[in-house]
């Protein structure tokens, strides 16, 4: 199975953060109030470049079901804008919803995010 990383860049206040993604086929999450899809991003990664006091605004709790958990809740927010650089391609999404993951997901594989695909 071929991976397909791309390049992100999140906006939320300002403040731009990069972000390397792996485009996860198998991510069918979705926000419920407004039907979004969902991005994954490492909770850890995102406090290195916002601070906790800008998560606030554009908060979401965000149901799910994964291999070994039945059900939860994830925290999510909006942000203002993600832009998403594959190959020669760019997609701009205006208040994309990204979950938040404790925990690390591409460790030494080098990505922080599982873009949705219905993102591009």
């Amino acid at each position: 199975m071929k991976r397909t990383y791309c390049k992100v860049t999140l906006e939320k206040h300002g403040i731009q953060i990069p972000v390397t993604a792996l485009l996860d086929t198998g991510n069918f999450l979705v926000e419920p109030i407004s039907g979004k899809p969902v991005s994954v991003l490492e909770e850890t990664y995102l406090a290195g470049y916002l601070p906790e006091s800008e998560w606030e605004d554009g908060f979401r709790l965000i149901p799910y079901r994964s291999v070994g958990r039945r059900h939860g809740l994830m925290r999510g927010l909006i942000f203002d804008r993600m832009e998403v650089r594959r190959g020669r391609k760019c997609a701009c999404v205006r208040e994309p919803v990204i979950g938040l993951v404790r925990g690390i997901l591409g460790g030494e594989k080098g990505y922080q995010m599982l873009l949705n695909m219905k993102m591009l």
